[in-house]
C-alpha cells in the first residue's frame, strides 16, 4: 500500500512539472503573438527589431506602340501596427494625437481614413448620424458590429451610452485631455474598432500624405506610428481610355474569401473594372518583408529586406492611344452637337488581324479624380450614366453595318455575284416588291412608293460593291 502511494505521488509530481512547463511556454507564446514582430535584442545598440510588409510594384499598362498609359508613383500611408504600438493606452493616445496634429499642420486632413463614423457633432454633444437610422446602410452595419463586440445592445444603446463606454475604455479623462482631443481620439478609436484592429489587422490612419508629414513623423519618432510605402496608379492620359483601363479598389466583402485564398491581405487594392480587373493576376506584385532595427530611444538604426518585393508583369494592349484620343474627341463633339442623344460609342478594329485599335464610350470619366467622393457621387447621379461602358456592354441595332453580312451571305449562296445589278430609283416599297440593296428608311403608308432624297439616292443600276460604298 505504501509503495503504491509513492508511485502515485511520483506520477503526480511529474504531471505537475509538465503542466508548469507547458504553462510557461503558453505564456511566452502568447507574449510573442501579442507583440507581433517586436523582438528585443542586444546587438551593438539595437534595442528591438520588427518587420513590416513592403508592397511590390504593380505592373504597368502600355498601348500597342509601347506608350505608357498607366504607371506607378510612390506614396506614403500612416499606419498603426499592433506589434509596434506602445504598451499602454495613454501612450498610444498621445502618439495618435501627435500624428493628428502633424497631419493637420501640414494640410493633409483630407487624407485621414475616418469614414463610417456613427456619431456627429462635437464632444460632449454627440449623437448618432442620420445614416445610422437606416438598417441597410453601411454605417448601421459597422455600428452594430462595434456594439456587439463591446457587449452593448444595438437596439437599446444610445449615442450617449456608447460615448461613455468608449471614453472609459480608452481612458479619455477630461482632466487629461481637452474636449477637442477627446473628440479626435473617439473618431480614431471608433475607426480602429470598426476594422477590428489587432495583430493581423493594421489600421491605416491616413493615406497618400505629403513629404512634410513623412519628414515630421520620421524626425519626431512618434511611438507606434509607422510609414508604409506603397505604389499608386499614375494615369498618363487622364479622362481618356478610362473604361478600358479600369479602376483599383479595396477588396469587397463578397470577394474577400476568393482573394484571401490567393494570399491577398484584406487591406489590399485590386482591379475592380477594365484591364485592371481582367489582368489582375499578371499585374499584381508580390509583397516583400523588411526588418527594421531601433535603438532604445526608438530611432531607426537599420533597414534590410528579409524578402525582396517582386514587381508585377507589364501588360501591352492592342489599343493605339493616339487613335483612341482622336476617336474620343470626335465622339464627344458629335454627341454634343446632337439634340436627340447624350451618349455614344466607337470601336475600331485592325482589318487584317481583328485587333482592337479603339474602344471609345461617351460620356466618360477621369480616373485621376475617382478618389473624390463628390466626383464619384456626381457620376452615379448623372442621367447619362458615364460609368456604363457602352462600347462593350451596350446592346444596339446593327444598322447599315448589317448589310455587309447579308451581302456576303447572298454572294456565298450564289444568289448574286459582284456584277449583279438592281435598279435603284430612290424609293422603297414596304410590301417587298422592290428589294433594293440600298433602302431608304422613310417608308410610305400602305405600300405606296414615295421618293426620298431623289437627287441623292436615285442610283439607277447598282451592284453590291457600289451599294455598300454608298450605304
Amino acid at each position: 500500500m505504501k509503495k503504491s502511494f509513492n508511485k502515485a505521488a511520483r506520477y503526480l509530481s511529474i504531471t505537475g512539472v509538465f503542466v508548469l512547463v507547458m504553462l510557461v511556454y503558453v505564456v511566452l507564446l502568447a507574449r510573442i503573438q501579442i507583440n507581433g514582430a517586436k523582438n528585443r535584442v542586444d546587438d551593438g545598440g539595437v534595442a528591438y527589431t520588427r518587420t513590416v510588409s513592403v508592397s511590390g510594384l504593380r505592373g504597368e499598362i502600355y498601348d500597342r506602340n509601347g506608350v505608357l498609359l498607366v504607371g506607378n508613383s510612390t506614396s506614403y500611408d500612416v499606419v498603426l501596427e499592433y506589434g509596434a504600438i506602445p504598451d499602454t493606452t495613454s501612450e498610444l493616445n498621445r502618439s495618435i494625437l501627435s500624428v493628428l496634429e502633424a497631419i493637420k499642420e501640414k494640410g493633409c486632413e483630407d487624407k485621414l481614413c475616418l469614414e463610417l463614423y456613427a456619431l456627429e457633432g462635437t464632444y460632449p454633444d454627440l449623437q448618432y448620424c442620420e445614416a445610422v437610422k437606416y438598417t441597410d446602410s453601411r454605417e448601421y452595419a459597422a455600428l452594430t458590429k462595434i456594439l456587439d463586440a463591446n457587449g452593448l445592445d444595438p437596439h437599446t444603446t444610445s449615442a450617449e451610452m456608447l460615448v461613455k463606454h468608449l471614453t472609459k475604455k480608452y481612458k479619455l479623462d477630461t482632466i487629461i485631455y481637452s474636449s477637442e482631443e477627446i473628440d479626435a481620439l473617439l473618431r480614431v478609436r471608433y475607426a480602429m474598432e470598426r476594422i477590428r484592429f489587432g495583430a493581423y489587422q493594421p489600421f491605416t490612419l491616413a493615406t497618400d500624405v505629403n513629404m512634410d508629414v513623412v519628414s515630421h513623423i520620421e524626425e519626431a519618432g512618434i511611438d507606434g506610428i509607422t510609414l508604409k510605402i506603397k505604389s499608386e496608379r499614375r494615369y498618363e492620359y487622364p479622362s481618356y481610355a478610362s473604361h478600358i483601363l479600369g479602376r483599383l479598389g479595396k477588396i469587397q466583402a463578397e470577394d474577400a474569401e476568393y482573394y484571401s485564398s490567393l494570399g491577398y491581405p484584406m487591406d489590399a487594392y485590386v482591379g475592380t473594372s477594365g484591364c485592371e480587373r481582367e489582368f489582375e493576376s499578371y499585374l499584381r506584385g508580390q509583397d516583400g518583408i523588411m526588418e527594421i532595427s531601433y535603438d532604445a530611444d526608438g530611432n531607426v538604426i537599420s533597414k534590410s529586406f528579409i524578402k525582396e518585393p517582386i514587381s508585377g508583369n507589364d501588360v501591352y494592349l492592342t489599343i493605339d492611344i493616339k487613335l483612341q484620343i482622336e476617336a474620343e474627341n470626335s465622339l464627344r463633339e458629335t454627341v454634343d452637337s446632337l439634340a436627340y442623344s447624350d451618349s455614344g460609342a466607337i470601336v475600331a478594329l485592325e482589318p487584317n488581324t481583328g485587333e482592337v485599335l479603339v474602344i471609345a464610350s461617351y460620356p466618360t470619366y477621369d480616373l485621376t479624380q475617382f478618389g473624390s467622393q463628390d466626383y464619384y457621387n456626381g457620376l452615379l447621379n448623372d442621367p447619362a450614366n458615364p460609368l456604363f461602358d457602352r462600347a462593350l456592354l451596350g446592346e444596339y441595332a446593327p444598322g447599315s453595318i448589317y448589310k455587309i453580312g447579308s451581302s456576303l451571305a447572298a454572294l456565298e449562296q450564289g444568289v448574286i455575284n459582284s456584277s449583279t445589278e438592281f435598279f435603284c430609283d430612290g424609293t422603297y416599297n414596304r410590301d417587298g416588291r422592290y428589294p433594293h440593296l440600298h433602302s431608304p428608311s422613310c417608308l410610305g403608308v400602305g405600300g405606296e412608293r414615295h421618293p426620298v432624297y431623289t437627287n441623292e439616292l436615285r442610283h439607277k443600276n447598282i451592284n453590291v460593291i457600289k451599294a455598300i460604298g454608298v450605304s
